[in-house]
């Protein structure tokens, strides 16, 4: 038995071997494989950590870049309306010269003095209107970053009538005016509300060569749902609240075929030369900053309506959180 138990012993070494022998492979086998896992999770990461970097360069390139080009077209609107303005400066200025030289023709007499005091309120008058015209423009072209405020919406409006309404292409047009009273305050940036309006209004008064009536109503409550027409920016649910700024015109409208390009850039139903199409593309970049929308709706000659809806319930604190994240 002495053999066969010497035998047994020998194949006991044997399996005792091979197994220690195949658990020292699988060991180096696993460590190999684990040590070149952990190499291409790391190299993973670093790429990751570069890509990230690259994306956030980018992204912050893009941000200045939309910054300046949300620039450009205020300067660019700001030229044309300071061809306008410049125009219509002339009017009180020809009326302050002649008051002022009625006013040196004043004698001492009681009729000429009291003319003299009508004739100086005219001349107050006619010099807060140039004012107002001057500092409108200066406001509307001064750069800023976003400045979140309430904001008196019937008073923007009125400061952006008074600028753009100097424009030739005003000038066989009937402004009418529906504002809510008392006016819709909304927490948001009034200089970039202004430059909404003026693209928009400009819009519709060259869609008016001819004349026609031009209406700018205001209003707050539910955002309208189903609209018609082609949005951008935000989706309102039923019954968000909203601060609205409509602008309707009588002109030609828009083609069926067009209403849907309208906000994409560079696209322009003008004449060549009349616009470069980045108009109501930087209106929809500006509405989308300020968690707002715009809405169009038309129809060949039917007129166009623009549909600008505000939130009022913070939305534009909660978007400027998340772009700071």
């Amino acid at each position: 038995m002495d053999p066969l138990f010497q035998d047994i012993r020998r194949i006991r070494l044997y399996v005792w071997g091979s197994i220690l022998f195949g658990l020292l492979l699988l060991y180096l086998a696993l460590s190999w494989s684990f040590r070149r896992a952990s190499h291409t999770i790391l190299d993973q990461n670093l790429a990751l950590a570069r890509q990230t970097d690259e994306l956030r360069q980018a992204y912050d390139e893009l941000t200045r870049a939309q910054s300046h080009l949300v620039q450009n077209e205020k300067l660019a609107s700001a030229g044309r309306l300071a061809t306008g303005v410049v125009h219509e400066i002339g009017n009180p200025l020809a009326s302050v010269l002649g008051l002022v030289d009625l006013l040196l023709r004043c004698r001492g007499r009681p009729q000429d003095r009291l003319e003299c005091r009508e004739n100086l309120g005219r001349i107050a008058s006619e010099i807060t209107r140039l004012r107002g015209i001057l500092q409108g423009l200066l406001d509307y072209a001064r750069p800023a970053g976003r400045v979140l405020r309430p904001v008196n919406l019937n008073g923007v409006i009125d400061r952006t009538l008074l600028l753009v309404t100097t424009q030739p292409s005003f000038r066989n047009i009937k402004v009418i005016q529906r504002m809510q009273d008392p006016s819709p305050t909304v927490r948001t940036d009034d200089r970039l509300v202004q430059q909404i309006l003026v693209n928009v209004l400009m819009n519709a008064a060259q869609a008016m060569p001819e004349g026609g009536e031009l209406t700018v109503a205001t209003a707050q409550g539910p955002a309208a749902e189903g609209e018609d027409g082609v949005t951008v920016g935000k989706v309102f649910a039923p019954g968000d609240q909203a601060a609205t700024i409509t602008v309707g015109d009588t002109g030609p409208g828009i083609a069926e075929g067009d209403l849907p390009r309208i906000f994409e850039p560079f696209f322009s139903t003008k004449e060549t030369g009349k616009g470069v199409g980045l108009g109501l593309a930087i209106c929809h970049s500006i509405v989308e900053e300020l968690g707002g929308a715009i809405s169009v709706r038309s129809a060949p000659g039917l007129g166009t309506t623009a549909r600008i809806l505000l939130p009022t319930d913070g939305a534009a604190e909660r978007e400027a959180g998340h772009r700071a994240v």
